[in-house]
């Protein structure tokens, strides 16, 4: 981070803070950092017509937010039936606690975007820690998002009317305390993430951890329900009484608690009121302090390395053939190690596999094969769009006279030893979560689902060759790898499935015979057979992929070129 003074690296913050505080300016510089939040959102609007299309439509979405949550609030005030206190008794706290969590996850997943309002901007104007953060803070929470949260809170406000006016007059502090609690919890993670993680590495590993949780967070619930035996196990863990007693806990968590106010005022229950409030504080405070911590300690130290592991000799190159196409696999190989944006789809596998083992208890040890299945669908999930993610450095290729067909087996050889590696790790998790390790016919029948999977592997590689040079959308730039680029909306949305019912047909062959076996009813003991028909697929699906693709590639040089260099400018 460049340095604002050199008092400022010395850690000398009364020279800092001099300026200001002579300065008459000086009472108004909250109200300054918010009025520029404003000038900064209205001056994107008149960058491009799309950037006021989406603000547009964003501004109708919170509008929707803000009378669903008045009419929804009228509504269930008007109710007489006393279940309704018992349900937003037990759904504020927790839908609370949940939304806060996931604002701070986003928030964490698109730090990449160094909004304009961060800290890093205000170095050179000589502003003090507290004031700073002090104005960005506010700056948050009088932004779009933190306006519409807190109508919409103030809004759902009469919900509280049965129980009480007192209820009604917690609700509207609560509001505040809502989004005062949200906004100092998101800044004090953020700061604390910028000064933890300061290299790209990190920075990656980081990431690819981010996407992992939320994944496992998103797949709970249903992993929750497939735990349990019967209907009755369900409807006794959660009953009324046990959701009661979830929502409560969470109600002393600093996330739960401003949801808590409306309850402890209509129960008459002023001292929880009060511990409630003294948690809000608390978690405020040191939110407060550790933002303004971070912020001091970026200041005064010097932005880490780069972090990267030095190479013994010239690393993955030696480790390839000498020869044009080992040298595209070698920097392929090398890019894949530090591409957070590709990396997170060679640990899904190893997820869903996972995921279907838990679920699959109570259906069969078969679940966990088809998770083995899709988990090789993915390998070549990024491949499919290999160009787009290499961006401009497939020019460097084009201008050393690269010949397609060695830039095509470069990158199947690449993925081919990635996706071999990770079918049989997803293998040998196959084998130990479903069981079949324990007899000699149940290993048969794992080696069969083990070599479908590293056929499909090699298939859908095929098809990924064959189609990058043609289907190509948008993706976020390496600093942003949770971003999302501006422009071809639609083709983000569809190309990556259009590629994934390629993936599927390609080893209808395979499919064919399963089929066959199948109707004949013999699937049960001639499954064997799949091996060498399935590998017969994977391989011939590669080798006509490879091919096609070259030509695909040759024909194409100069147009993808071009349209990696659109790619570039939506990146910026």
């Amino acid at each position: 981070m460049s340095v604002a003074t050199p008092s400022t690296a010395s850690g000398d913050r009364s020279a800092t803070s001099a300026p200001v505080a002579q300065n008459p300016m000086a009472p108004v510089a909250i109200g300054t950092f918010v009025r520029l939040r404003w000038a900064i959102t209205t001056g994107t609007m008149r960058r491009s017509v799309w950037q006021l299309v989406g603000f547009i439509v964003t501004v109708i979405i919170a509008a929707g937010c803000v009378i669903s949550a008045l009419v929804g609030g009228i509504v269930l005030g008007m109710q007489a039936d006393p279940l309704v206190g018992v349900v937003l008794r037990i759904a504020m706290p927790l839908g609370g606690s949940f939304a806060i969590v996931f604002a701070i996850l986003i928030q964490l997943m698109i730090v990449g975007e160094n909004s304009t309002m961060t800290p890093d901007n205000f170095a050179i104007y000589g502003i003090d820690d507290r004031r700073l953060t002090t104005g960005l803070i506010a700056a948050g929470i009088a932004g779009p998002a933190g306006l519409t949260v807190l109508a919409s809170l103030l809004l759902f406000a009469p919900a509280y009317l049965r129980l009480g006016a007192a209820a009604v007059a917690a609700a509207v502090l609560s509001a505040f305390a809502v989004i005062i609690t949200a906004t100092l919890l998101s800044k004090a993670t953020l700061s604390l993430f910028s000064v933890l993680v300061r290299s790209q590495t990190g920075k990656n590993l980081f990431y690819i951890i981010m996407m992992v949780l939320i994944i496992v967070i998103a797949e709970i619930p249903s992993m929750t329900v497939a735990s349990f035996d019967s209907p009755d196990a369900f409807a006794t863990a959660f009953s009324v009484a046990n959701l009661t007693a979830i929502a409560s806990a969470f109600g002393w968590t600093p996330f739960g608690a401003p949801f808590m106010l409306p309850f402890d005022a209509a129960a008459g229950a002023w001292g929880r009121f009060a511990l409630h409030m003294l948690i809000i504080a608390a978690t405020c405070a040191a939110c407060y302090w550790l933002t303004m911590w971070c912020l001091r300690y970026a200041r005064t130290h010097a932005d880490a390395v780069s972090g990267g592991k030095a190479e013994k000799g010239i690393g993955m190159f030696e480790r390839m053939p000498d020869s044009p196409s080992g040298a595209v696999s070698a920097r392929l190989l090398c890019m894949l190690r530090r591409d957070p944006r590709q990396s997170v789809l060679f640990v899904m596998p190893v997820l869903i596999v996972i995921i279907f083992a838990v679920m699959g208890r109570q259906i069969g040890s078969w679940y966990v094969w088809t998770g083995m299945m899709l988990g090789c669908m993915m390998f070549a999930m990024s491949e499919a769009n290999g160009l787009a993610y290499d961006g401009c450095g497939f020019a460097m290729e084009v201008i050393c006279g690269t010949r397609a067909i060695d830039d095509r087996r470069g990158r199947a050889r690449a993925y081919v030893l990635v996706g071999g590696i990770g079918a049989f790790v997803l293998f040998v998790l196959a084998m130990v979560c479903s069981g079949c390790w324990r007899t000699p016919s149940d290993w048969l029948l794992g080696v069969t689902f083990g070599i479908c999977g590293f056929s499909w592997v090699l298939a859908t590689i095929g098809v990924a060759e064959t189609v990058n040079p043609v289907l190509m959308y948008p993706t976020p730039s390496l600093d942003k790898p949770f971003s999302t680029p501006q422009g071809r909306g639609a083709a983000q949305m569809f190309i990556p499935l259009l590629q994934m019912l390629l993936f599927v047909v390609v080893m209808l062959p395979t499919v064919a015979v399963i089929v066959g076996l199948g109707i004949g009813g013999v699937l049960h003991t001639w499954y064997p057979v799949l091996i060498p028909v399935a590998l017969a697929n994977g391989v011939a699906a590669l080798w006509l992929g490879t091919w096609l693709g070259a030509k695909l590639l040759g024909r194409r040089e100069l147009k993808v070129l071009r349209t990696l260099d659109d790619f570039a400018a939506l990146q910026q």
